[in-house]
């Protein structure tokens, strides 16, 4: 073991049994050198596959590893060490997955909540309002309903038996199902094929940051690295963009996205967050380069805090979380620990109703109706005694200037139709009008005026005499069928 290319073999399996449970993917003949090592084994009679899934020998190295006096070239958590393994290339040219060791250290940096900017260097802060605000790593699931519940991921979850947080994709349809909530995982490690490495959930405010991660600058200077080609990496064509065989998954992919649960990003941009990352070094990234960036908003991970965190953490830990996944004891998800969240903006108070919103409507129906039954009211109140209440299509009929109430009863008269019985219809009587003979007008219940006098209105007969609203010789409409001869007045 005291090369680097089985240290950083044994390093990979690690953390990739302690974040998913499992072993990688296998290796090549290429990695033959942890079979000389008595780390590795051959799984196939032509010795071309290896595999380093024996729990006595892995947990034996793992051991060895973790307890040397020099804690920069052989301690787990070492940053010295893991920046030496990053930049390791087999002779395949094969080179250091580290997302399942970033995604152990996301986990440890986010457990009690942690700010943004502290973990990312992010130059364009505005779409995320507050940079100070804690945010908390979450896992999202649907139910068997397909409700989208949550987990925050807190302090029990990162025991040796809890569930495994990472869930190994290991082609295009497992990306996107993850995206979609159908596999469960508070990370999710990407094959070789796409151009993110890893992708993880933040909450921050009761919404939700997609972050995308890619590894970058492995043997390069860090101002030799193309900023821009790398962020157009992290876009909805995931993995087209590295091999164009995969081209159909771009449809689903950008579906996929677009129905991600409350995002916080900015309006008309991807809603993830694009982060590079290289190590020992952390790469450059500078305002105007971010601006340039399209896409969405984008980040570099922040090498000072990786550190401080990952050389912090307990090193017991680390083996026997290894111990209980090669022997299946980490324990399933409780579905108790899963709550519901609501799809949507986030339910903030409001100082006043947005225009057009879905109670003005109502509120604009019950003021008119209120408006009619007191305008309805009131001409009821205002019509004589002797004559009908108004009908409803009637209401918004307006009085003229010279309007008599007797005249208009007559011309309302002459124009509605027979009543239905006519032997409830009440004789024909006279009613003097101005300048005028008897007119013949119909006082059963049938008869409606079109147009009534305002209350306060003075209709007059003749120069002399007014004619009152309650004529007190008025005939009710109930009594037995006979004429009525009106009084003279003194002017006829």
């Amino acid at each position: 073991m005291q090369h680097s290319l089985p240290r950083s073999a044994t390093h990979e399996v690690i953390f990739h049994y302690i974040l998913t449970g499992r072993h990688p993917p296998y290796f090549g003949i290429n990695r033959l050198e942890v079979v000389t090592c008595a780390v590795g084994q051959f799984m196939d009679q032509d010795m071309q596959v290896i595999a380093m899934n024996q729990p006595g020998p892995l947990i034996a190295a793992a051991i060895y590893v973790n307890s040397g006096r020099n804690r920069n070239q052989k301690s787990l958590y070492s940053f010295t060490a893991f920046s030496s393994f990053f930049n390791v290339r087999w002779p395949g040219g094969e080179t250091y997955p580290a997302a399942a060791y970033i995604s152990w250290y996301i986990a440890l940096a986010f457990v009690n909540g942690r700010a943004m900017s502290d973990v990312f260097s992010i130059p364009l802060l505005g779409w995320l309002k507050d940079s100070s605000s804690p945010a908390q790593l979450v896992i999202l699931r649907k139910d068997n309903h397909g409700a989208v519940e949550e987990m925050v991921v807190g302090t029990s979850a990162l025991q040796p038996t809890s569930p495994p947080l990472g869930y190994a994709a290991s082609t295009p349809d497992d990306v996107i199902a993850w995206l979609n909530q159908e596999r469960t995982g508070a990370f999710c490690i990407c094959p070789s094929d796409c151009g993110a490495e890893l992708i993880f959930i933040l909450k921050l405010r009761r919404k939700y940051v997609w972050v995308m991660l890619r590894t970058v600058g492995r043997s390069v200077q860090p101002e030799d690295i193309d900023m821009q080609t790398e962020f157009e990496t992290l876009t909805d064509n995931l993995f087209s963009r590295v091999s164009p065989d995969t081209i159909e998954y771009d449809k689903p992919l950008k579906e996929a996205l677009e129905r991600l649960p409350n995002p916080l990003a900015p309006q008309g941009t991807l809603p993830v967050l694009r982060v590079l990352a290289s190590f020992p070094t952390q790469p450059p990234l500078s305002r105007n380069a971010a601006q340039r960036a399209k896409g969405g908003p984008v980040a570099v991970l922040k090498n000072d805090t990786f550190q401080t965190v990952t050389e912090s953490s307990p090193r017991e830990d680390l083996i026997e979380a290894l111990i209980s996944s090669m022997h299946n004891h980490r324990l399933p998800y409780a579905n108790h620990a899963f709550s519901p969240i609501k799809i949507g903006p986030a339910s903030e108070p409001r100082k006043g109703k947005r225009k057009g919103s879905a109670e003005e409507p109502q509120k604009a129906l019950e003021h008119d109706s209120s408006k009619a039954r007191t305008l309805s009211d009131r001409l009821i109140r205002s019509i004589p005694r002797h004559l009908s209440p108004p009908s409803p299509q009637n209401l918004d009929a307006k009085p003229g200037p010279s309007s008599n109430v007797a005249t208009d009863a007559v011309e309302e008269a002459s124009s509605l139709p027979p009543p239905p019985n006519p032997k409830r219809v009440k004789k024909e009587r006279n009613i003097p009008s101005k300048g005028s003979n008897i007119a013949k007008a119909s006082t059963s219940s049938a008869d409606i005026p079109r147009r009534q006098s305002p209350r306060n209105a003075k209709p007059q007969i003749d120069g002399s005499k007014e004619l009152s609203l309650t004529p007190p010789d008025a005939v009710p409409l109930r009594r037995s069928p006979r004429e009525h001869k009106p009084k003279k007045s003194g002017g006829t």
